[in-house]
């Protein structure tokens, strides 16, 4: 714990210096308090405040599908890293609450399995996959919904990018893999491939 806490203060000491020197990182620190200002709506603030607009005018149950406004020019990188603010305009507070709940579902399902793996390395490498997509989606959220400054994350599994798509796709085959290996969920598909095998 000691070790972690040194690592961790160290970090935060990189990342406060970081900001501290540099105007448009500090700028991004400064627009998280009020995007809509006019000494940062045309800059720094411009993306968060276009995707708190799209959140807000998307209501309880959106627009509809394909009926986003701020994605046709005005929200950037509407299509990568803010395709949950246009999820949220066009399908509103449920739909977003149902995208976090399935996130929720794969997460609580990748830990289930890495704690049920076999060996050593499958459990650490799933578990490690896990942490990897709770953090990543934890900080795409957090940049559209105005909680911490833009740092460019996709959405894992939705943002329209070639390296993050593979990257994320082929971790998920890992998982699915270690899954299939598992004594008792391999028992389960098998169980169930039975039942079907012996239906009329």
């Amino acid at each position: 714990m000691k070790d972690l806490a040194l690592a961790g203060g160290a970090g935060g000491l990189v990342v406060g210096v970081l900001v501290l020197t540099h105007r448009n990182r500090l700028n991004r620190f400064f627009a998280l308090l009020d995007p809509f200002s006019v000494e940062y709506y045309k800059g720094a603030g411009w993306q968060p405040a276009h995707s708190l607009m799209g959140l807000a005018s998307g209501g309880l149950f959106g627009i509809g599908l394909g009926a986003s406004r701020q994605k046709w020019g005005t929200l950037a990188e509407a299509h990568t890293d803010f395709i949950f603010s246009v999820i949220g305009e066009e399908l509103g507070l449920l739909g977003t609450l149902s995208v976090l709940m399935l996130f929720a579902a794969l997460i609580l399902s990748i830990f289930k399995i890495a704690l049920g793996a076999s060996t050593s390395f499958e459990k650490y490498a799933t578990a490690g996959i896990g942490c990897w997509i709770s953090m990543q989606l934890t900080l795409n959220i957090g940049s559209v919904v105005g909680l911490i400054p833009v740092v460019g994350v996709t959405l894992p599994f939705m943002s329209y990018g070639g390296s993050s798509l593979l990257s994320v796709f082929i971790a998920a085959g890992f998982v699915i893999g270690v899954a299939r290996r598992t004594p008792n969920i391999r028992e389960s598909i098998l169980h169930r491939r039975n039942i079907k095998q012996s239906k009329p």
